[in-house]
């Protein structure tokens, strides 16, 4: 592609890749857990989560933007984006009790299992099931959310 035809559609080559990394409507589901009740929200966060990492639809961008925060300023903002604008907005929902914190951990968690499952594949972990996946750590989830720290 001729960088001109970059700039000229997308501003520049930032711009473009913010453009192809945007996840499809998963940030209005994150916010509408805090309207479920306080025993469900770490079992529902575990449940959309895992559900985004084994969606075909939203997989690849969620990895791209994992595998390339390391590299890529760019990347790393929306990795960053996704813990302070979303999970903030649903922890400050819940709770005022050390809410960014709270959205910090409940980030670096799906982070990790992002990493350790989908990109290093570390086994168990790997071949696991979703729905045992999710028994597992919705818990810490819970913890992160609702439970004192």
């Amino acid at each position: 592609v001729d960088p001109a035809l970059v700039v000229h559609f997308f501003g520049s080559k930032a711009d473009l890749f913010r453009e192809v990394m945007q996840l499809p409507a998963v940030s209005a589901a994150v916010v509408q857990l805090a309207e479920l009740p306080r025993a469900e929200v770490g079992r529902r966060l575990a449940e959309l989560a895992i559900g985004t990492l084994e969606s075909p639809a939203t997989q690849p961008i969620v990895l791209g933007r994992i595998r390339s925060a390391s590299s890529h300023p760019e990347a790393a903002a929306l990795v960053r984006e996704t813990v302070t604008r979303d999970l903030l907005q649903l922890v400050a929902a819940i709770t005022e009790d050390r809410a960014a914190e709270r959205a910090a951990l409940a980030g670096a968690h799906v982070v990790g299992i992002a990493l350790a499952r989908y990109v290093v594949q570390v086994e168990p972990l790997a071949s696991l099931p979703p729905e045992a996946l999710i028994d597992l750590i919705a818990p810490t989830f819970q913890r992160y959310l609702v439970e004192p720290l």
